[in-house]
């Protein structure tokens, strides 16, 4: 009886450290690639969208990832003589996959760029949005 009952709960532990780390380590795949910024919008404890500058070939990825009906806006803007100018921007919702935008963001270009993430949620202002700065 001992030794069953042990057996399912090694069992039962071991499907559980599986799931954990296993979809970790797989969902955390997209955000580790060299050269990428990803930045993220949480609210209430969960996240609701992600934008990501693909270093190669500089095209930005907006995703929703969360399926509540809202979706998500992403933009890419940059410093300029003292505030922040948008370059580009995406919408993305409502659809399966994620909307990529491309800009060219060169080496030349010393200006301060920044990734912009927000939630199109109720109620929809500034503190549904996330930033991060970063350089190429």
């Amino acid at each position: 009886m001992f030794r069953r009952t042990f057996s399912r709960a090694a069992l039962v532990a071991a499907m559980c450290f599986a799931m954990i780390f296993g979809a970790s380590s797989t969902a955390l795949a997209d955000f580790t690639v060299q050269g990428d910024t990803v930045e993220c919008v949480s609210i209430s404890g969960a996240e609701r969208g992600c934008i990501t500058h693909v270093d190669n070939g500089d095209d930005f990825r907006v995703c929703d990832t969360n399926v509540d009906g809202h979706g998500v806006y992403g933009a890419l803007q940059e410093y300029i003589s003292g505030s922040w100018i948008t370059r580009k921007s995406q919408e993305d919702g409502g659809d399966p996959g994620c909307d990529t935008f491309h800009f060219d963001v060169t080496i030349e270009d010393r200006d301060a760029y920044r990734l912009k993430i927000c939630w199109n949620g109720v109620p929809r202002n500034y503190t549904n949005c996330d930033y991060d700065p970063f350089r190429e």
